[in-house]
């Protein structure tokens, strides 16, 4: 279902303000499921473990469906603002949204992304693309003796990303778990990354050619104008770990269960222990080591550029 409901009013001559509503609801996507998964359990710190064969084992391993029980949904407020004049030309548009989905891997029929088969109402959340607040706006002034001068400014509010544990603890062959926190697993796409901006500028002056036989346009655009670093959090800082752990408890043989809690980093049971928190790495959602320099797991953005240009029409 798709709805978009839109007003403008005309301020002055040239001088236009909007704003529109749009509402998108999209159900029955595809999404991915293991169906060869035996009956879980719950260990000591409330993760559901699937101890048991599977089903159709061992015929068969990890068994994908294709099956239409994704959706998604996006709303969305945006303003904008039109000036135009003879010599000038400026566009703005802010947009205050929000996007929710199930998935984040629609139409890809091989890979399974959630946590847990058992507890898929945790995989609606914020869609990888979620983006609260956006302000674009582009505009041009034309000067005397043919010249121009134009910008354009993105300014975006950060994004959310997934966390990991960087182990197997529900034991269903995928590297999706998510730490446990407070006796829950963490829904998905809870954490954000870092805003961007971008402010962009160029110059440029024609040179018209006797008898109109063409022209020479020469440019010079300066890229991210003011330098932003505009670094993301790169999948090696996503890792967060375990979130809960068994301490002082004993090893013991046989399979996870209750009271009992699998450590896949080194491959052991425990039991009769106790359960603590267990903090984030240190590099987790940072972008800076503690001296100050940046992690180079993490994505850099662009630097500032700037390029001239000549063109020639004829």
């Amino acid at each position: 279902m798709q709805l978009k409901i839109g007003v403008e009013h005309e301020l002055a001559p040239g001088i236009i303000a909007g704003t529109d509503f749009t509402y998108i609801n999209t159900v029955r996507s595809t999404f991915q499921r293991d169906i060869n998964l035996g009956p879980p359990v719950q260990d000591a710190t409330g993760r559901y473990v699937f101890t048991s064969p599977r089903p159709y084992a061992p015929d068969f391993f990890i068994m994908q469906m294709t099956e239409s029980s994704g959706r998604s949904l996006y709303r969305g407020f945006t303003y904008t603002f039109n000036i135009r004049r003879p010599r000038f030309t400026l566009d703005a548009f802010y947009t205050l949204s929000w996007k929710y989905s199930t998935d984040d891997v629609e139409q890809d029929y091989s890979a399974i992304s959630y946590d847990n088969v058992t507890d898929l109402g945790k995989e609606y959340n914020y869609s990888l693309t979620d983006q609260r607040h956006q302000f674009i706006a582009y505009g041009i002034y034309h000067l005397p003796f043919n010249f121009d001068v134009s910008s354009t400014t993105r300014l975006s509010s950060a994004r959310p990303f997934e966390v990991m544990t960087m182990w197997d603890y529900n034991r269903d062959d995928m590297q999706n778990d998510r730490p446990i926190v407070n006796g829950e697993a963490l829904p998905r796409n809870p954490f954000r990354s870092r805003p961007f901006y971008d402010v962009s500028l160029r110059f440029q002056k024609h040179f018209v050619l006797p008898n109109e036989k063409g022209r020479f346009t020469a440019s010079v655009e300066f890229f991210n104008l003011f330098g932003f670093d505009n670094v993301q959090v790169g999948h090696p800082n996503m890792m967060y770990g375990h979130g809960t752990a068994m301490q002082g408890g004993q090893i013991v043989s046989g399979s996870t269960g209750p009271g009992r809690w699998y450590d896949p980093s080194v491959g052991k049971t425990y039991a009769g222990g106790s359960l603590v928190p267990v903090a984030p790495p240190a590099n987790f959602n940072q972008l800076r080591d503690p001296s100050g320099k940046y992690y180079r797991t993490n994505v850099p953005g662009d630097p500032f550029q700037m390029q001239l240009g000549l063109r020639f029409q004829f």
